[in-house]
């Protein structure tokens, strides 16, 4: 399931107009095929989840899939080899606070961008779920 692709997103329309794109926290619009994943849907770089929750502290789903628990935190930028059919697992960071983990990447984002350009940042934070 996801967003149909032929349903354009915000991003995609500020990709357009020159717009730097960035998305931290929930994707939740499908991921079950590239196509359906933020970096094809508009966005120059990703970091965040795709479930609908992570656990705060280990990233982990808290549920199991066959009796197996499974990690949820990757990245998708355009320096990726086959962006954006791709993308990493971020697996450094148990034991950082899922805001404050947000938070740095937002402020790297920021830091690293030229002011001259357009900027869209989406953060979708996993808080208002508990």
């Amino acid at each position: 399931w996801g967003l149909p692709l032929e349903e354009k997103t915000l991003p995609q329309y500020l990709k357009e107009n020159g717009y730097k794109t960035h998305m931290i926290g929930k994707w939740h619009l499908g991921h079950f095929s590239m196509e359906y994943m933020p970096g094809a849907r508009g966005f120059d770089t990703f970091y965040g989840y795709l479930t609908d929750t992570v656990k705060y502290f280990s990233h982990a789903y808290p549920d199991t899939f066959q009796g197996q628990s499974y990690y949820d935190m990757v990245r998708q930028d355009s320096s990726m080899k086959s962006f954006p059919l791709n993308f990493s697992v971020v697996d450094d960071i148990n034991g950082v606070y899922t805001t404050n983990l947000f938070n740095d990447v937002a402020d790297d984002i920021l830091s690293a961008h030229d002011p001259s350009e357009p900027l869209f940042l989406y953060m979708s934070y996993q808080n208002v779920h508990e």
